[in-house]
């Protein structure tokens, strides 16, 4: 008979469990998009405004959320870390580091990146995350991925006048323009010799 009451008991007990967590899930929830922030040929120097985050809170009370950048756990393939100066330095910043959204309510966040313009940040690729994370004991957090590549550095005057003299069509035109010039310049000289022989 014991048996049987305790067994009862552990029923009762393991069911309020489950409804304790199942009411604790249902009271906190958040959802952002989008998942993946890419980023290509990310030119240097510049103060770019490069996503707005939609977050959703989905849960039945309010809660405000801190949005940080922080180190990956894990890299995608072909992208390196972000140096620690973009982390030092502020390279990506947000137009608001905390949102308080009541249930249900939506909201935006505007992420922007500034890269200082140095010859070592180049043609490079990194990762970072942005991290959109309850605060006050709110036990949520969703991570981004925010994928950078920088555009190449910019071709010299050098570089530019081998990349003309490799562009065929481009040679065939300044050939064509010299010698029209030419031309013209040898029958406005002819002309005028011959006027002055003649008023001799």
């Amino acid at each position: 008979m014991r048996t049987k009451r305790a067994g009862i008991w552990v029923v009762l007990f393991s069911i309020a469990i489950l409804c304790l967590i199942s009411v604790a899930q249902a009271q906190v929830g958040l959802r952002v998009a989008p998942p993946v922030i890419t980023l290509r040929d990310v030119s240097l120097g510049e103060n770019h405004q490069v996503a707005t985050l939609a977050i959703v809170n989905v849960g039945e009370g309010t809660h405000t959320y801190a949005i940080s950048i922080d180190h990956p756990v894990t890299y995608r393939e072909g992208y390196d870390p972000l140096p620690d100066e973009g982390y030092n330095q502020g390279w990506v910043t947000f137009d608001k580091t905390s949102i308080t959204l009541g249930p249900n309510e939506p909201g935006e966040v505007k992420v922007f990146l500034e890269i200082p313009n140095e010859k070592q940040y180049h043609a490079q690729n990194w990762e970072t995350w942005i991290n959109v994370e309850g605060s006050g004991g709110v036990g949520v957090a969703v991570a981004v991925r925010l994928l950078i590549s920088t555009a190449g550095e910019p071709p010299t005057i050098f570089d530019r006048m081998i990349m003309f003299i490799q562009d065929e069509a481009a040679m065939l035109a300044l050939i064509g323009i010299i010698t029209a010039c030419i031309i013209a310049g040898i029958y406005v000289f002819r002309k005028k010799f011959t006027l002055t022989i003649g008023k001799k």
